[in-house]
């Protein structure tokens, strides 16, 4: 798969699942279900399970109840499986560069819930003064912001990530990475 196709997929893969799990559900948010879906994107599954499996074991027993944020592990996976096929480095450091990537979206997701917490007060707004069709449009910036989540991060590892890890990677000793393997 040439890698421009591979490269729109994957971004799209992590806008999707974010949406996907503040919803329906159709595909499930578990870092081994969107590794699944990356490795079959990127072309490299045993590898793409492997990292999946490790985020899926640092995410067991993480739960955001009552609104907490949480790591994005579905993120940290997909951004590890990502730069692993596109640099070659291992599972250290599809680790050690995927999960602040995850970590970072804590903050993001904070910021998303504040805003769309103005959102609903002013579809509510809306709704009482019968406007329902603002309403209506309103109500999709939501989503729109929890896409964006993803998407953002996603762009910018997938256009800049490569050659930036792979310059990071030179630089962090190897005992750091070889930790990071378990």
């Amino acid at each position: 798969m040439p890698h421009i196709l591979q490269d729109i997929l994957i971004i799209f893969l992590a806008s999707y699942a974010t949406l996907d799990n503040q919803g329906i559900t159709i595909m499930n948010y578990w870092p081994v279900t969107v590794g699944l879906f990356a490795g079959l994107i990127m072309g490299d599954l045993p590898t793409a399970m492997t990292i999946a499996g490790t985020f899926q074991l640092m995410s067991l027993g993480v739960a955001g109840l009552g609104g907490a944020s949480v790591p994005d592990y579905g993120l940290a996976t997909i951004v590890g499986i990502y730069l692993s096929a596109r640099t070659g480095a291992g599972l250290g450091a599809a680790v050690a560069v995927g999960l602040p990537v995850g970590l970072l979206t804590i903050q993001l997701d904070v910021l998303i819930k504040i805003v769309n917490n103005f959102i609903a007060h002013k579809a509510q707004a809306y709704a009482h003064a019968k406007e329902f069709n603002k309403m209506r449009m309103i109500n999709w910036l939501g989503p729109l912001f929890f896409a964006l989540k993803n998407f953002i991060p996603m762009i910018l590892i997938v256009t800049v990530g490569p050659s930036a890890i792979s310059a990071l990677l030179k630089i962090i000793p190897k005992w750091l990475t070889n930790g990071l393997k378990g």
